[in-house]
Protein backbone atom coordinates (compact mmCIF):
# COMPACT_ATOMS: atom_id res chain seq x y z
CA UNK A 1 0.00 0.00 0.00
CA UNK A 2 1.01 3.45 -1.15
CA UNK A 3 1.88 6.00 1.89
CA UNK A 4 0.49 9.00 2.50
CA UNK A 5 3.96 10.24 1.36
CA UNK A 6 3.81 8.37 -1.16
CA UNK A 7 0.38 9.59 -2.55
CA UNK A 8 1.91 13.23 -2.07
CA UNK A 9 5.04 12.52 -4.59
CA UNK A 10 2.77 11.05 -6.95
CA UNK A 11 0.44 13.98 -6.77
CA UNK A 12 3.09 16.35 -7.07
CA UNK A 13 4.49 14.50 -10.03
CA UNK A 14 1.46 14.49 -11.90
CA UNK A 15 0.88 18.58 -11.03
CA UNK A 16 4.08 19.13 -12.49
CA UNK A 17 3.46 17.00 -15.41
CA UNK A 18 0.31 18.97 -15.93
CA UNK A 19 1.98 22.01 -15.99
CA UNK A 20 4.66 21.42 -18.02
CA UNK A 21 1.87 20.03 -20.77
CA UNK A 22 0.28 23.20 -20.42
CA UNK A 23 3.28 25.56 -20.30
CA UNK A 24 4.32 23.71 -24.36
CA UNK A 25 0.91 24.18 -25.02
CA UNK A 26 1.40 28.23 -24.29
CA UNK A 27 4.49 28.26 -26.20
CA UNK A 28 2.69 27.02 -29.20
CA UNK A 29 -0.07 29.14 -28.83
CA UNK A 30 2.36 31.64 -28.40
CA UNK A 31 4.26 30.98 -31.77
CA UNK A 32 1.15 30.36 -33.62
CA UNK A 33 0.06 34.08 -32.35
CA UNK A 34 3.14 35.72 -33.17
CA UNK A 35 3.10 34.39 -36.63
CA UNK A 36 -0.36 36.24 -36.86
CA UNK A 37 1.08 39.34 -35.44
CA UNK A 38 3.75 39.28 -38.03
CA UNK A 39 1.66 38.20 -41.26
CA UNK A 40 -1.23 40.77 -40.16
CA UNK A 41 -2.00 43.24 -42.90
CA UNK A 42 -3.71 46.24 -41.84
CA UNK A 43 -6.50 46.85 -44.75
CA UNK A 44 -7.10 50.24 -44.15
CA UNK A 45 -3.28 51.27 -44.77
CA UNK A 46 -3.41 49.38 -48.23
CA UNK A 47 -6.85 51.39 -49.33
CA UNK A 48 -6.64 54.13 -51.67
CA UNK A 49 -6.82 57.82 -49.58
CA UNK A 50 -10.21 59.17 -50.07
CA UNK A 51 -10.67 62.80 -51.03
CA UNK A 52 -13.44 62.81 -48.70
CA UNK A 53 -12.23 64.25 -45.83
CA UNK A 54 -14.89 62.23 -43.28
CA UNK A 55 -13.82 59.40 -45.22
CA UNK A 56 -10.28 60.09 -44.78
CA UNK A 57 -10.77 60.72 -40.87
CA UNK A 58 -12.27 57.65 -40.59
CA UNK A 59 -9.89 55.75 -42.26
CA UNK A 60 -6.99 56.75 -40.05
CA UNK A 61 -9.50 56.27 -36.98
CA UNK A 62 -9.62 52.41 -37.85
CA UNK A 63 -6.05 51.99 -39.06
CA UNK A 64 -5.10 53.19 -35.89
CA UNK A 65 -7.39 50.80 -34.33
CA UNK A 66 -5.88 48.00 -36.10
CA UNK A 67 -2.50 49.25 -35.66
CA UNK A 68 -3.83 48.75 -31.84
CA UNK A 69 -4.85 45.44 -32.47
CA UNK A 70 -1.93 44.11 -34.06
CA UNK A 71 -0.08 45.36 -31.02
CA UNK A 72 -2.53 43.13 -28.93
CA UNK A 73 -1.84 40.16 -30.33
CA UNK A 74 2.07 40.93 -30.31
CA UNK A 75 1.78 41.21 -26.26
CA UNK A 76 -0.58 38.33 -26.23
CA UNK A 77 1.56 36.26 -27.65
CA UNK A 78 4.86 37.73 -25.48
CA UNK A 79 2.53 37.04 -22.56
CA UNK A 80 2.18 33.30 -23.36
CA UNK A 81 5.76 32.75 -24.39
CA UNK A 82 6.97 34.10 -20.87
CA UNK A 83 3.64 31.84 -19.57
CA UNK A 84 4.38 28.83 -20.98
CA UNK A 85 8.23 28.80 -19.89
CA UNK A 86 7.29 29.20 -16.28
CA UNK A 87 5.00 26.48 -16.25
CA UNK A 88 7.40 24.24 -18.55
CA UNK A 89 10.02 24.87 -16.05
CA UNK A 90 12.31 27.46 -17.06
CA UNK A 91 13.36 26.59 -20.11
CA UNK A 92 11.02 26.43 -23.47
CA UNK A 93 10.88 23.31 -25.02
CA UNK A 94 11.54 22.40 -28.98
CA UNK A 95 8.04 23.81 -30.25
CA UNK A 96 8.61 22.16 -33.81
CA UNK A 97 8.31 18.65 -33.11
Amino acid sequence: MATAEDRELIQKIGDRSVEGLVGKLYLQMAESTRRQADEFVNPFKTAPPSNNPIEAFAMERMSQHMEEYRKGLAAGAQWMKLEGIQLYGGLPPETTR
